[in-house]
């Protein structure tokens, strides 16, 4: 009597590490298949290349922009009068801050009186007097040519007030002015350019291997221009908001990790050379690396990296071809939890592919090769390999959809890659 029961559904793709790369150098390697990936290798030179000077350029204008420097020096709170009640606390207080940062700006060391400039002080009157610009008044409460004073008492031998709030305006001159514009506008120029180039690209590559990686298990010998056409749409149909949430959330943890690491710079142009820095991390290796402060950036580079390396793993190793394969189908937190889902199917693996991947074509592997045989074939190598390690995710992510499919007791064949490519 024969069995009714259907057979159990056949499993596609690789299982182990070693499968993985044994199947991934096989399509990286055929001739059809290589001019293309060497194809997309260069797009991710090219963006690399021209991104990294792009990052130095700014942060060399950024640098070597004394006028900048000039104008954010200036940006300095009023002198605080002293009165003789207060001579007391000063002398009481035998240590300051270099710098302090407050609302208005950075007082520094010379903000604070020593006991010996109190000691010889013939009179704090004159002194208080001779902080004044005699076209201010000054009342208690009220605001007067742009200062405002709380708290204001006019006595016969002094004057106190306390300053809670003052309001130091610097009239900018006309030259200043297209100084900050200048600078906004590099800036601006700048990183919009660097930011729709690397969308972009990201969108092409990983579009372009997909369709690659799911033609190769169809057996499908396309032409490349419907390969590279197809994966173009695909990318851009499916993948547009995964790349800008990566953008967003790799933006957010460099600045968080910048203010927490640099929290102890006062200085506002040294605060601008780094901000600028940590704008163009996500884009660009170009270190934030401020003369002075080599211990933060030391620490800086860990965090950021250890965080990448986990976020990347854990938020983005999955999710992209989640998006490309089930877009049409799934809502875009559905694709985030998919993912979620999928990675612990093969997590042996997972891991092994993050590990290679960070010796092959990692931040400390591209300083090494970058010491030792130059920029530009360092960057080729690194984009070779990079797009390598997005094929065998590829494969990993069809091997994964496989193996849940065949715990699910449900069919993942050759349908259901066909399902994959239709727009």
């Amino acid at each position: 009597m024969a069995d009714d029961n259907p057979p159990p559904p056949l499993m596609l793709g690789p299982r182990t590490t070693t499968e993985i790369l044994h199947h991934t150098t096989t399509i990286f390697s055929a001739r059809h298949h290589l001019r293309i990936f060497l194809t997309l290798s260069f797009l991710l030179f090219v963006l690399r290349f021209y991104g990294e000077k792009l990052t130095l350029f700014v942060t060399s204008y950024v640098d070597n922009n004394h006028e900048l420097e000039s104008l954010l020096s200036r940006v300095q709170p009023p002198p605080k009068p002293i009165s003789n009640t207060t001579i007391t606390t000063h002398r009481n207080r035998h240590h300051h801050p270099l710098f302090e940062l407050t609302p208005f700006g950075i007082l520094e060391d010379d903000y604070y009186p020593v006991d010996d400039e109190l000691d010889h002080q013939p009179n704090v009157t004159s002194f208080v007097l001779d902080s004044f610009n005699p076209h201010y008044g000054f009342r208690s409460g009220k605001i007067i040519n742009k200062v405002y004073e709380t708290d204001t008492i006019i006595n016969n031998d002094s004057v106190i007030y306390n300053n809670d709030s003052v309001i130091n305006n610097v009239e900018l001159e006309d030259h200043e002015v297209n100084t900050m514009m200048s600078f906004i506008w590099v800036i601006f120029r700048s990183y919009l350019a660097i930011f729709l180039a690397s969308v972009s690209i990201h969108i092409c590559v990983h579009g372009v291997v997909f369709v690659m990686v799911v033609n190769d298990f169809l057996n499908r010998h396309d032409r490349n221009e419907h390969a590279l056409g197809l994966g173009v749409v695909l990318g851009s149909r499916r993948l547009v908001w995964l790349v800008l949430l990566r953008w967003v959330v790799r933006y957010v943890l460099s600045l968080v990790l910048g203010c927490l690491v640099f929290k102890e710079v006062v200085d506002p142009y040294l605060w601008i050379k780094i901000m600028v820095r940590l704008m163009f991390m996500p884009f660009s290796t170009v270190s934030p690396w401020v003369k002075g402060f080599e211990l933060d950036f030391i620490r800086f580079i860990i965090a950021w990296f250890s965080f990448d390396i986990l976020v990347s793993f854990g938020f983005f190793s999955l999710q992209a071809w989640v998006a490309l394969a089930d877009r049409p189908r799934r809502t875009r937190m559905g694709v985030i939890k998919e993912g979620y889902r999928l990675l612990p199917v093969m997590i042996d693996p997972a891991v092994n592919l993050k590990w290679l991947q960070i010796l092959g074509c990692g931040w400390f592997v591209g300083n090494i090769l970058t010491y030792i045989f130059g920029k530009v074939r360092a960057y080729m190598y690194l984009c070779v390999v990079e797009v390598y390690f997005m094929v065998a995710w590829m494969m990993h992510y069809v091997s994964v959809k496989s193996m849940d499919a065949w715990f699910n007791g449900q069919p993942f064949d050759r349908r259901e890659l066909e399902v994959m490519l239709e727009r």
